[in-house]
């Protein structure tokens, strides 16, 4: 066989060797995407979005002075106000256990509130980072609660984690 002919058979051969691992790590490649997915699914906890709430100053001034005091302990040093929301919302969950997933069709409530005063009370817009878990949660005990009190929202619920957080700070 001449040389020539010897290596164009040889980069045949390679390029066969090249497809068929070009073939296997692309598969895993398909795995690894569909395993990464279905962890995505199963840990919705670990992906955050911001949160955005127009609430009274009192509250954002309570949250901040529940940080200072938490992060008087040294182990708690990294504590900040999004912590403090998703132990609130912990709270929240562990304190009412019964509530149900509302139905698909519900509407969201995404209005921040009214904006800047009202009635003399001063209001600020604020945003924390909770996990799309907490989220959902969050819009569950919304519309949970609204079938009990039509005027219902995220103001309400805000003051509802600021009791729940009294009542897991004096414990």
């Amino acid at each position: 066989m001449s040389k020539a002919k010897n290596n164009q058979l040889k980069q045949v051969l390679d390029l066969e060797k090249d497809i068929e691992l070009y073939g296997k790590i692309s598969a895993k490649k398909k795995t690894d995407s569909m395993e990464f997915e279905n962890s995505e699914i199963a840990f919705s906890e670990s992906k955050f979005s911001n949160f955005s709430f127009n609430i009274e100053k009192s509250m954002v001034n309570f949250v901040r002075d529940f940080v200072l005091q938490k992060r008087d302990n040294p182990k708690h040093y990294h504590y900040n106000n999004s912590d403090a929301m998703r132990d609130g919302i912990a709270f929240l969950r562990e304190s009412n256990p019964n509530i149900k997933r509302r139905p698909s069709n519900a509407l969201l409530p995404t209005k921040r509130g009214t904006l800047g005063r009202l009635n003399g009370i001063t209001k600020v817009k604020t945003s924390f980072s909770i996990s799309d878990k907490d989220k959902d949660f969050l819009y569950n005990y919304i519309y949970f609660k609204q079938q009990k009190k039509k005027d219902f929202g995220k103001a309400e619920f805000f003051a509802d984690l600021i009791q729940a957080l009294k009542e897991e700070g004096s414990n």
